[in-house]
């Protein structure tokens, strides 16, 4: 039997996989232990307050580099004290007019990720890239998979991402 295609719309490449994980540390060693390299867990760093010094918030993540992709290890930081000793701090700096919509995504992800382990623990994340994202997308909405997300990352910078059936952002 021959594959059917649906033209230029087709999906051409697995980015990633994401494993959504209770504790990352436990992630971590898991997947060392399967014989994967790992990089270093890396969380963002903010400050909320003026004068106050930054902290690590959100969600992390760590990767393991595949030829041509990547699994992707990802984690809510609910206690800063439980990061893993070789964690990486990244330090985002936002300007105060813009920190209560930083705040609002940041929530919004953490959120999004707790929901996915009220689920359950594992790969909820999976990222593929095609020549014409807006086509592949509606042609997996037409067959009303109402979990679907996207984010067109054609243009330059983060690009937007929408859940088509519901026009709400996802990023």
């Amino acid at each position: 039997m021959q594959a059917r295609s649906t033209g230029a719309s087709d999906i051409d490449h697995l980015h990633h996989v994401g494993h959504i994980v209770r504790d990352i540390r436990k992630g971590l060693d898991l997947y060392r232990r399967l014989g994967f390299q790992m990089t270093p867990a890396a969380f963002p760093s903010v400050s909320l307050q003026n004068d106050v010094a930054p902290k690590p918030i959100g969600a992390g993540n760590s990767h393991a580099d595949l030829q041509g992709s990547f699994v992707e290890l990802v984690a809510v930081l609910d206690n800063p004290d439980c990061l893993p000793a070789d964690s990486t701090l990244v330090p985002l700096e936002v300007p105060a007019e813009k920190l209560p919509r930083f705040v609002e995504v940041l929530n919004r992800t953490v959120a999004r990720v707790n929901s996915c382990l009220e689920r359950f623990e594992g790969l909820h994340i999976l990222v593929f890239r095609s020549p014409n994202i807006e086509a592949q997308a509606a042609r997996l909405t037409g067959r009303r998979n109402r979990q679907l997300g996207y984010r067109d990352r054609s243009t330059a910078g983060r690009g937007s991402g929408r859940f088509p059936d519901r026009g709400q952002p996802f990023y």
